[in-house]
């Protein structure tokens, strides 16, 4: 073997034989192509996702609405993120907290029993009252509390 030839004689006679240039050469298969597409479609959904979604921090409680006034208990460890006119949804309807008691208050007798169930509170938990702009029939419901909402793409160009 001389010191001169890094590729087999073989190789190159391959290589440079005119009767092979005509020939089909097959890059890769229909299969590797379609998982290609599939990449790049997913790849392509992330980045949509990533600039036009959001990503949303919550907190839940129970909502108690009767007459015109909307009461929304929420658990003394979760109320501590809470404040005033952060978005709050039950069902398909969607309000704002207009204000945040400043002292926690137990769970008495008096409490509606489904709003209890609901929540999955007992008598003596203690929780934070907070009132609520809403617009919902009477009734007990679950209140998701909107704390933070972020996009994605903000994770990037930070």
């Amino acid at each position: 073997m001389s010191g001169n030839n890094i590729f087999r004689k073989s190789s190159l006679e391959r290589v440079s034989s005119p009767e092979q240039l005509n020939e089909y050469i097959k890059v890769s298969r229909p299969s590797v192509w379609l998982i290609l597409g599939a990449v790049i479609i997913l790849l392509i959904g992330v980045c949509v996702w990533g600039v036009f979604g959001t990503l949303t921090s919550t907190k839940h409680g129970v909502m108690v609405v009767q007459g015109n006034k909307a009461d929304c208990y929420v658990s003394v460890e979760e109320a501590k993120a809470i404040t005033p006119g952060m978005e709050v949804k039950v069902v398909s309807s969607v309000g704002t907290i207009t204000a945040v008691a400043s002292a926690p208050m137990e769970i008495t007798d008096d409490f509606d029993a489904y709003a209890l169930y609901l929540s999955g509170l007992k008598m003596g938990d203690w929780v934070v009252l907070m009132n609520v702009d809403i617009s919902v029939p009477d009734g007990a419901y679950m209140a998701v509390i909107i704390t933070e909402s972020i996009s994605p793409i903000s994770f990037v160009l930070n």
